[in-house]
């Protein structure tokens, strides 16, 4: 597959599947095998369990949006830097907070012939506690 034909699946699986949730795409677009790492040491194998996880996602931040702010593609290999807002459900044992969230991430995706075979996922999950109001933006001097 050619690194342009790459891109245009990993646009299609932010524009359809992240942010339309049309997890269908998933099944054009993945290796029967795929697994994704993600923040934290989770990993997901497998296309019927990453769709229930997006599925999750959308639920608990059904107004999710993605967008892609650079692309790159060599070999087998794409990498995405992303922007992400949504609206922040709830905190940790507090009533939702309905609070506009906004982060930055990374993905990098290893191609199989057509379709995507590994994905690792980063964000900043500091910038995301920090707008929760979990942890302070100024903490006190030391």
């Amino acid at each position: 597959m050619s690194t342009a034909q790459n891109k245009a699946t990993e646009q299609r699986i932010v524009a359809e599947a992240l942010n339309q949730g049309n997890l269908t795409v998933l099944d054009a677009c993945l290796t029967p095998d795929f697994v994704y790492h993600g923040p934290g040491g989770r990993e997901v194998k497998g296309i019927k369990e990453y769709k229930q996880f997006i599925a999750e996602l959308r639920t608990a931040s059904p107004d999710i949006h993605v967008t892609i702010t650079n692309i790159l593609a060599e070999g087998d290999l794409v990498a995405t830097n992303t922007f992400c807002t949504f609206t922040a459900t709830a905190k940790p044992d507090t009533a939702p907070s309905k609070k506009k969230i906004s982060m930055s991430g990374a993905i990098l995706d290893r191609f199989q012939g057509s379709k995507i075979a590994e994905t690792w996922e980063h964000y900043d999950r500091l910038e995301i506690y920090q707008q929760m109001g979990l942890v302070p933006t100024n903490p006190p001097a030391a």
